[in-house]
């Protein structure tokens, strides 16, 4: 295990000393704020992505009691026409009937060579 420790801190000693690690530790704050500031432009969408959908959901929410309200007062007068219709077809059989009655009843107040 020691001989590995050895070969280990010798090889980062040659590597770690030379103008290479120098160049890479230079290079690495640049490509860590590059990589942030991608980040964050990407959590910046995502946040407007979200304030869009939740501006979607509430004026879907809000057109959705919309439709309900249109649907009750639709509804609610088509009840009130449809009692109309039924009422006026009462009416209709009765104005049948009153009429069948009074033609039954002239005829019979004619007299029987008067009919046909």
């Amino acid at each position: 295990m020691a001989k590995w420790f050895l070969v280990l801190c010798t090889v980062s000693a040659i590597l770690g000393c030379g103008p290479r690690a120098e160049v890479a530790k230079d290079g690495m704050p640049s490509q860590v704020d590059s990589l942030l500031r991608e980040i964050a432009a990407q959590r910046k969408k995502l946040e407007v992505g979200q304030q869009k959908i939740a501006a979607g959901i509430d004026q879907l929410t809000k057109e959705k009691i919309e439709a309900k309200v249109k649907f009750t007062q639709i509804s609610d007068k088509l009840t009130e026409l449809q009692e109309k219709i039924a009422e006026a077809d009462k009416a209709i059989a009765r104005l049948r009937t009153t009429s069948r009655r009074t033609r039954m009843s002239r005829s019979l107040a004619r007299p029987s060579h008067q009919r046909n």
